[in-house]
């Protein structure tokens, strides 16, 4: 007798959010469950700070109500996520959005639950497309993001966090999750659910709690983090992202060990090596430079800036990740710095991402080889374009401390890079023999590193079986079968619980 399909709601979040990180492996994820046998997917639209308009609750058939009424709905929903042109409107809205959340934290206090809403995309592609997928999927996959089935969740989760602050309510929500067999959240999720929905909560990393220092708004961050990964650890699975993110977590809660998994971050099906010609790194760079750059007189830029890119020999490192301390960019650049004595050093170095936080001291740093035309700050790359950078470049430097899993590390073995690494557990584990690693707090060890690839194809060419084959690891076939054996584990009705 075949089972039931396994009803998996999947919290959609971070997909608001950037081009990197947590919120590419968000949308990878949803994707990869629609192909897994026996799972039944719902997406959960929750904005990370916007208060979303209700459209309906699922106690009420759609067809009781009109076309206009339904579509109506629907659009209102849609538009809440959206930015206001209008300044006094923005003003309007807040005001309204403050009553609501006044409501809902008197509201949790009570003990009074926040029901989910319904939300039809047929109509509304773009809206989901243009907000949650366009910047990881691929765009034969609009089709079935507009049809799949979703839900939405009107309190934003910044103030599902703050319900457990004690100056506020000092208790967390509890959400109507009646009909899902498992709710996948990302990240701590501060929220209850109901008794017979199993909680799998997506473990990314304990940054906020082993390195607080490095995050952003480091003690909110630290508390939201802790509380609410407390509450979790009363009854929730965790699917955790990496063995040294599970060791990490069961440094914290011992208990739940039997509640721990391992499942990797699905890395898109862009990486490859590719065929494309190094001249389209030049085209890339021009028009992916990050806004905050600033380089003086348009003149000045040509001539210090463009001239530089333009060169046919243009070598470079690279490196990827928002600019925050916990990337160890200032190290980098102290150990990029000792290699421009070298005769064959690399003509620039290339940074991909955010503009993060902490870092005003790096980017003054930066702002001097800008002007130099030498370090080039870029974002909002396409993962076609990432796989060019990554293939082309000299090296692929991942200089972290710390980290929960890198997904650029494997995006650039995947795309069949040269890659110099921290040598901290997570890269051991990611990149194995396919790497050359340094002391992340030594300048000379990581530009000794970096060194072995600049004009030595013998060392990359050397490494090409074990980089292939450490890649493999990451095929979507592996990351889909640790997806299907936790999922099957949260079948059972009744599983242990810590």
């Amino acid at each position: 007798m075949s089972l039931p399909p396994l009803s998996v709601l999947c919290d959609l979040r971070p997909a608001f959010e950037g081009f990197y990180g947590i919120p590419t492996e968000t949308r990878l994820m949803f994707s990869l469950l629609h192909d897994l046998p026996g799972i039944k997917p719902t997406g959960l639209i929750n904005h990370p700070s916007k208060v979303l308009r209700r459209s309906f609750g699922f106690a009420q058939p759609a067809s009781q109500l009109t076309p206009a009424q339904r579509i109506r709905a629907y659009s209102r929903l849609a538009a809440s996520a959206g930015k206001e042109s209008s300044h006094r409107a923005e003003i309007g809205l807040k005001l309204f959005d403050a009553a609501k959340l006044a409501w809902f934290h008197g509201s949790a206090k009570l003990g009074i639950g926040l029901s989910l809403d319904q939300f039809d995309g047929t109509e509304f592609g773009d809206f989901l497309w243009q907000s949650l997928f366009s910047k990881s999927l691929s765009p034969s996959e609009f089709e079935r993001c507009r049809t799949t089935q979703y839900a939405a969740l009107w309190a934003p989760w910044s103030a599902l966090h703050a319900a457990a602050l004690p100056s506020s309510v000092g208790r967390y929500a509890h959400v109507n999750t009646r009909g899902y067999d498992v709710f996948i959240a990302q990240t701590p999720w501060p929220g209850k659910v109901t008794d017979q929905t199993r909680l799998l909560v997506r473990y990314h990393d304990a940054m906020p709690i082993f390195l607080p220092h490095t995050v952003k708004l480091s003690r909110l961050h630290q508390f939201f983090h802790m509380s609410a990964l407390s509450e979790n650890a009363k009854s929730a699975y965790f699917a955790c992202v990496s063995e040294f993110s599970r060791s990490q977590l069961l440094k914290i809660f011992p208990e739940i060990e039997k509640r721990t998994f391992v499942v990797y971050d699905r890395v898109g099906d862009d990486y490859f090596p590719p065929d494309e010609p190094r001249e389209a790194v030049r085209e890339i760079i021009k028009n992916r430079i990050d806004p905050s750059t600033h380089l003086g007189p348009a003149d000045s830029r040509i001539a210090r800036y463009d001239i530089k890119r333009s060169t046919d020999d243009f070598r470079y490192i690279l490196a990827v990740g928002a600019l925050e301390p916990r990337k160890n960019y200032e190290g980098l650049l102290a150990a990029w710095e000792r290699l421009r004595s070298s005769p064959n050093r690399p003509t620039a170095i290339v940074c991909v991402g955010s503009p993060g936080w902490n870092n005003s001291g790096l980017k003054s740093a930066f702002r001097r080889w800008q002007a130099a035309g030498e370090l080039f700050h870029l974002s909002s790359l396409s993962s076609s374009e990432m796989r060019t950078l990554y293939a082309s470049a000299e090296a692929v430097v991942c200089p972290s401390i710390s980290e929960g899993f890198d997904l650029p590390s494997v995006e650039a073995i995947r795309s069949g890079a040269a890659v110099a690494a921290s040598d901290i557990p997570v890269h051991r584990e990611m990149l194995g023999e396919a790497a050359l690693y340094f002391d992340p707090y030594s300048a000379q060890s990581m530009s000794d590193t970096i060194a072995r690839f600049l004009g030595n194809s013998a060392v990359k060419a050397s490494m090409q079986a074990k980089i292939a084959k450490q890649a493999s690891r990451f095929d979507k076939s592996v990351i889909s079968e640790q997806w299907q054996h936790i999922l099957e584990s949260c079948r059972n009705p009744s599983p242990a619980r810590g």
